[in-house]
């Protein structure tokens, strides 16, 4: 394999609490989008990560494009830590992105993958402009998304995941 790099350019150019980035995601959108999700937020920055302050953050570069647009956070709540975003394109031509949403918060990293923690989802209909209102899955979690998902010829989701917990 014969690799090299055409370019490089941050997501985001300033420092604020979304910078404690851990768990990137990449994907390329149908229409030659780029999405890049992470997670992270203020506490997370200073020690906490399971603070609730810490979010699944999003951005953008459309075809053609020199910027990425404006930072969003896609998974977030205001009582939780959400973290480990993971791109799924189904086969109606969606992209779902799910994340774990951590109900067992606070510096309690025992319960990171044995508490009361859930997968949530959310989804976007437009290569990743606008995203539908997240919803818990019915996946059951025994561990965290850990890269992208990879979409099966029967339409099964694969995805990887990590854990602190034996099988």
């Amino acid at each position: 394999m014969n690799a090299r790099i055409v370019e490089r350019k941050w997501v985001q150019a300033w420092f604020d609490e979304r910078q404690c980035n851990h768990m990137p995601s990449l994907l390329k959108a149908g229409d030659g989008t780029l999405l890049a999700t992470w997670c992270g937020g203020f506490a997370d920055w200073n020690g906490d990560p399971m603070h609730h302050d810490c979010t699944v953050w999003l951005s953008r570069l459309e075809k053609g494009a020199s910027e990425w647009s404006t930072i969003e956070g896609v998974g977030a709540d205001i009582q939780y830590a959400c973290h480990n975003g993971s791109f799924f394109p189904n086969r109606h031509g969606e992209i779902v992105l799910v994340f774990t949403k951590f109900l067992d918060t606070g510096r309690n990293t025992s319960t990171w993958c044995g508490g009361r923690d859930k997968l949530w989802s959310t989804k976007s209909r437009d290569n990743g402009l606008t995203w539908l209102p997240a919803k818990e899955t019915n996946i059951p979690l025994i561990g965290h998304p850990a890269c992208d998902g990879v979409l099966l010829p029967n339409g099964d989701m694969l995805m990887a995941v990590t854990s602190s917990e034996d099988p």
